[in-house]
């Protein structure tokens, strides 16, 4: 079960070692002297930190991936469905509108008023992290559409996303 605030490595070590005198009293366990809460207070706060560098990775590279293949038109809706399920179920989110987060997006060419998405943005919904920043460019005005077959199943993926 999720929580409602975002989860950093800080306050769970600091949850976690509060906890862990209690636990170990109620398995008959005494911690002795101070050193030995030190010692496993500190065993906590690394593997935790462990734990949350390796989310970082692996959002990372799961986001990474996502934002090559979601230009792909070649993709067909299973391997698109099945990426989207992985997202969700590591607690990934895909921004592809960028007036609902402007802070994940950065300008990265171009010139003119209206803004093309390049690339999507990604936000960790467990630690409330940025995972991969969105690209726009600039342009004088707006892209041609083209109505083929793959752009409009984008296109309904993205209104769907953003329900």
């Amino acid at each position: 079960m999720r929580e409602s605030e975002p989860l950093e490595p800080g306050t769970v070590v600091r949850r976690l070692t509060a906890a862990i005198p209690d636990a170990l009293s109620t398995m008959g366990e005494d911690l002795g002297d101070a050193g030995a809460g030190a010692t496993v207070a500190s065993a906590v706060r690394s593997a935790v930190l462990a734990e949350f560098r390796t989310r970082a990775q692996l959002a990372g590279r799961i986001c990474e991936i996502d934002a090559r293949l979601w230009e792909e038109t070649g993709l067909s809706r299973t391997g698109r469905q099945a990426i989207d399920d992985h997202l969700t179920q590591l607690g990934l989110r895909r921004v592809t509108d960028p007036s609902a987060a402007p802070d994940l997006f950065v300008v990265t060419e171009g010139n003119g008023p209206v803004l093309e998405l390049i690339r999507p943005a990604y936000r960790d919904e467990i630690t409330g992290q940025t995972v991969l920043g969105g690209q726009l460019r600039r342009r004088e005005s707006p892209p041609r559409e083209q109505h083929d077959a793959a752009s409009e199943e984008r296109e309904q993926d993205t209104r769907s996303e953003a329900q």
